[in-house]
Parts: C-alpha cells; sequence; structure tokens
C-alpha cells in the first residue's frame, strides 16, 4: 500500500489545474444568517468579483470562504483574453444553500482597450467550461455581471476565469462588400422588460435594440398620470350610473303616481 501512495499523489497532483502563485487572498466568515435571509459578500480583492449573495435553505450558524487570485494559470487559458483567474473554497454544506450567485463589475476602459465586445466566466474541471451570466447594469464606467453558482459545490476549490472575447462575424456579409463591425457608441437594447445601455453596437443575443432606455423616474411618473386618470374615470362612470339610477328611480315614481291617478279617476267614474 505504501508503494502505491506516492504514484498516486502524483497523479493526483499532474491532474489538478496547475496556478501561479497567488496573488491575492481573503477568508470571509458566514454567521449566523438565517434562512431565507440574503447576505451580500463584498469581494476586497481585484478578481471582478465585487460581491458573492448567498440565499440560505437553512441556517448558516458558522462558514468560512476563501477567496485566492492568481496571475496566471500553467495550463491553457480559456478562450479570449483573461481578466482575472482566482479560485473559490468553503466549509458551508450545499443543502444549506438556496442560491449563490456571483456579481461581477468590469470596467469599460480595460474592454476598450482589449478590443473586446463581451464578457464569459469560466471554470475549470479538467477543461474549461462556460458558465452563463446575465448583464444586470450598465454605469458611467463599468458593466455589471451576475452568474447563478449555486448547483457548483465550493466543499474543493473551485477554479475560475473572467475572460473578454469578440463577436465573431464574417467580415462581408453575402452579396456586398460592407464590412460589419462594431460602432463604438451607446445603443439601448431590451430583454425581459430590463433595458440596459451597451458601449458599442454589437449587443448580445436575445436583446433587442431600442430608441432608448426609458428611466424609472420617468416610468413612475407616467404609472401616476395614468393611475389618477383611473381614478378620474371610474369617478365619471359612478357619477353617470348614479344619475341613471336616480333618473330610473324618479320615473319609476312619477310612472306610480301616474297608475294611482288612474285607478283614482276610474274609480270615481264608476261610482
Amino acid at each position: 500500500m505504501r508503494s502505491l501512495f506516492l504514484p498516486i499523489m502524483i497523479l493526483l497532483i499532474l491532474a489538478s489545474p496547475v496556478f501561479c502563485q497567488i496573488s491575492g487572498e481573503q477568508t470571509i466568515d458566514v454567521n449566523n444568517i438565517a434562512v431565507g435571509l440574503p447576505d451580500d459578500i463584498q469581494v476586497n480583492i481585484d478578481i471582478g468579483v465585487k460581491t458573492i449573495h448567498i440565499i440560505p435553505k437553512g441556517k448558516i450558524e458558522y462558514g468560512k470562504i476563501e477567496i485566492r487570485k492568481y496571475d496566471s494559470v500553467d495550463i491553457q487559458s480559456p478562450p479570449g483574453t483573461a481578466y482575472s483567474y482566482f479560485s473559490l473554497n468553503s466549509n458551508i454544506n450545499k443543502s444549506l444553500i438556496k442560491e449563490l450567485f456571483l456579481e461581477m463589475e468590469i470596467k469599460k476602459s480595460w474592454m476598450i482597450e482589449k478590443d473586446l465586445d463581451f464578457i464569459k466566466l469560466w471554470r475549470y474541471s479538467g477543461n474549461w467550461s462556460e458558465i452563463p451570466i446575465e448583464i444586470t447594469g450598465v454605469t458611467n464606467e463599468s458593466i455589471l455581471y451576475e452568474s447563478n453558482i449555486t448547483n457548483i459545490s465550493l466543499k474543493d476549490f473551485s477554479y475560475f476565469s473572467i475572460a473578454g472575447d469578440t463577436f465573431k462575424l464574417p467580415k462581408k456579409i453575402e452579396n456586398t462588400t460592407k464590412e460589419i463591425e462594431c460602432i463604438n457608441k451607446t445603443v439601448s437594447a431590451e430583454k425581459n422588460g430590463r433595458c440596459i445601455e451597451f458601449p458599442n453596437s454589437c449587443i448580445p443575443e436575445g436583446w433587442t435594440a431600442v430608441e432608448r432606455c426609458v428611466p424609472e423616474e420617468e416610468i413612475m411618473a407616467l404609472a401616476n398620470i395614468y393611475r389618477i386618470l383611473y381614478i378620474i374615470l371610474f369617478a365619471v362612470v359612478f357619477f353617470v350610473i348614479y344619475k341613471i339610477y336616480k333618473f330610473r328611480k324618479k320615473d319609476s315614481y312619477l310612472h306610480h303616481r301616474v297608475m294611482e291617478d288612474i285607478f283614482r279617476k276610474l274609480k270615481h267614474h264608476r261610482k
């Protein structure tokens, strides 16, 4: 058995990813989080991830999350231009976590400098696999992203990379000589009721370009106007119904009086 120990250890080391020297490290205590109560954990090292968002399924009494940043890797890099390499490790039982999100912020200046169009999140597990991310907002300086990593266990070190890439578009459109290029101007686009301003004309798949994003204040103002109009319309309809009711009641009363008068005259005539 002892003779097999060394070869097995060598195989395990060779099978694991080889990351270079650690250039940043942070250990975060996660204590006394009640069931269903979200907790935002701030990341203080520059890896592109700003917040780890946890929604517990069970009470987390005591836990730790370890974050390590690496300058580079001694394996094949993921596609595109790497922004960061990092690892996450936690002793929190996966059964206690309902949802786990990474909230990222990437500077526009870095994307422009590297001539990139979008960002991807990769995880290494024998090879690089892409993890879906969503754009959640755009500021004057940055683009905000979010990724749901609930299904990834952090019990063992999970290695990640944030990388930028460009759209793989053909140089020319069929039957024309016009070149396809991303114009560096702000373009508004909508998806699932969310509107975001993108830094160039090459918007991601699934988004629809619109003339402009309507500010939330303007939406609230329009909602208040519609609310007032509905109240006025309701008041007018109620008033009309009330008047009709009063008119019919009065008409019924007059009709009753006329009929009484007719019966009275008939009775008097018979006498």
